[in-house]
């Protein structure tokens, strides 16, 4: 995913807690930024209790590029998410990436109908491994989330996409 983080984690053992980060990008269109990025350099990284608002294509981001055990421990825990395409999404693209220790529980999904633009799916969660499949996401644990809201396609007669989805 091409992508502009507006805030990139680039270190382990980070909490992120009770911050507010909204109205960065512009409704109806979606241009493809990430709101906080999360990459397998890093570990032991919690985002917690977070209004996250940005008017961008995803709000948290994580993935694993690296091959073996590189990523692991992240928690993302009672967060609103709203005004994205993806609420939090993230996998693994490289042949034998293993992925540990994800957390997603008690996030609020709602109203991504600004950013449901031109082809984007709407997911609140959307976990992908790589092309190959030879990766692995292992025990990710989902849960108390809800997602509710307007998540209908900012232009008319476009159907309305996906809540979780897994690739």
């Amino acid at each position: 995913m091409a992508h502009t983080p507006y805030v990139k984690v680039s270190g382990s053992y980070v909490t992120l807690d009770g911050l507010q980060i909204q109205n960065l990008g512009v409704a109806g269109y979606n241009q493809g930024n990430v709101t906080i990025e999360v990459s397998d350099t890093n570990h032991d990284i919690t985002v917690k209790n977070m209004v996250i608002a940005p008017e961008a294509r995803v709000g948290i981001y994580w993935y694993n590029r690296g091959t073996g055990p590189s990523a692991s421990t992240f928690v993302f825990d009672g967060n609103d998410i709203s005004k994205v395409s993806w609420g939090i999404g993230g996998g693994t693209y490289s042949d034998s990436g293993v992925v540990s220790g994800l957390i997603i529980r008690n996030n609020h999904f709602h109203d991504f109908h600004d950013q449901m633009t031109n082809a984007v799916h709407g997911d609140s969660v959307f976990l992908y491994a790589s092309p190959s499949g030879m990766d692995t996401i292992n025990s990710p644990l989902l849960y108390n989330n809800v997602a509710d809201g307007d998540f209908s396609n900012y232009y008319p007669n476009v159907p309305v996409a996906p809540v979780l989805t897994v690739a």
